[in-house]
């Protein structure tokens, strides 16, 4: 389930970024005005920005969100080990008084 969640975010990206790559590539090629130009490549320079910031915020809670669950898990797999020791010395107690 992690792995299709972070497929799809590698996809997403991808398309993004490429369709930003390609609008800038067509900016480039189209015949305009350097001022006209300069203004149309900053825009697309400030969109881009917007959105590695929303990836990498995206990214970054999803990595908090998977540390906490393997840290949950890990402090409860600890508590269960820490009580085996108890479960065995009553079980063999158990077995002592039934004998």
């Amino acid at each position: 389930m992690v792995e299709s969640k972070q497929h799809k975010k590698e996809f997403i990206t991808g398309a993004l970024l490429g369709g930003l790559i390609g609008a800038g590539l067509a900016l480039l090629f189209a015949p305009k005005p350097g001022s006209q130009l300069r203004s149309d490549l900053l825009e697309q320079s400030e969109a881009l920005r917007r959105t590695g910031g929303k990836v990498a915020r995206s990214a970054g809670k999803g990595s908090l969100s998977l540390v906490k669950t393997v840290s949950d898990r890990s402090l409860q797999t600890v508590n269960k080990v820490k009580e085996w020791p108890r479960i065995v010395i009553k079980a063999s107690e158990s077995d002592k008084e039934t004998r």
